[in-house]
């Protein structure tokens, strides 16, 4: 009977310790917006929180999402190897001060990887960036241009790259393909991009939890039998 109280005790006061430390943590969730590049100025065509943009299927339509990628076009695909048909800057912002991580998703309406593309001879590319800001260049995220959904990740941790108080970008680049060289025209895409980050102080560890639940009792049990003394 005393076991199972002194188990019960151990386990009120972790349970305590661990609400006192992460109930200061909260998670906020921000949409990108397209640029003209990083500290560009707001670009593109916004319907809600979703961007529109076409894919372009020639080189004399190709470039970046300020001046390429507005309105449709019709061709046989360009930059698929190499994701150069379309470059797109998303910024994020403003940042919480208190960041304690952060992860980025990418929520694609019509993206037109392979398998599951349509029409079947129609193909696209994306290539994902990164902007670290602390050595002022692009970090390329995995091995290059994805041309698969099995290659494709919905969901990246970006803590590293997110500056708190600050904008955070990204930069995706695009390319497309037919594969029977039949001319096609292109039609809109739709793109949601978040950004959930999560602030404020983080969760401790088991180890440091149980740590912390130890140290409570120990100050308990010093003090119980403080008063046991001072009784006698």
């Amino acid at each position: 009977m005393v076991m199972k109280k002194k188990i019960t005790i151990f386990l009120t006061i972790v349970g305590v310790v661990v609400c006192a430390l992460s109930s200061g943590a909260w998670a906020t969730m921000i949409y990108g917006t397209p640029v003209s590049g990083v500290g560009g100025s707001d670009v593109g065509t916004l319907i809600g929180n979703e961007i529109e943009y076409y894919i372009p299927l020639k080189a004399s339509t190709s470039g970046t999402y300020d001046t390429a990628g507005a309105s449709a076009d019709s061709g046989q695909g360009y930059g698929y190897n190499t994701a150069g048909a379309l470059t797109m800057y998303l910024k994020f912002t403003p940042l919480d001060t208190s960041i304690s991580s952060g992860v980025l998703n990418f929520s694609f309406r019509d993206l037109d990887l392979t398998p599951g593309n349509t029409p079947s001879n129609f193909v696209e590319s994306i290539k994902i960036s990164f902007w670290d800001a602390s050595a002022s260049s692009w970090v390329q995220e995995g091995s290059g241009v994805i041309q698969t959904w099995s290659q494709f990740t919905n969901n990246y941790d970006v803590t590293s790259y997110l500056n708190p108080g600050g904008t955070f970008y990204t930069r995706l680049n695009f390319g497309s393909d037919v594969t029977n060289n039949q001319t096609l025209t292109n039609t809109p895409e739709y793109l949601s991009p978040t950004l959930t980050m999560q602030s404020g102080p983080p969760v401790p560890e088991p180890s440091t939890m149980l740590l912390l639940g130890l140290g409570v009792m120990g100050v308990a049990a010093a003090g119980r039998r403080k008063r046991l003394h001072t009784h006698k």
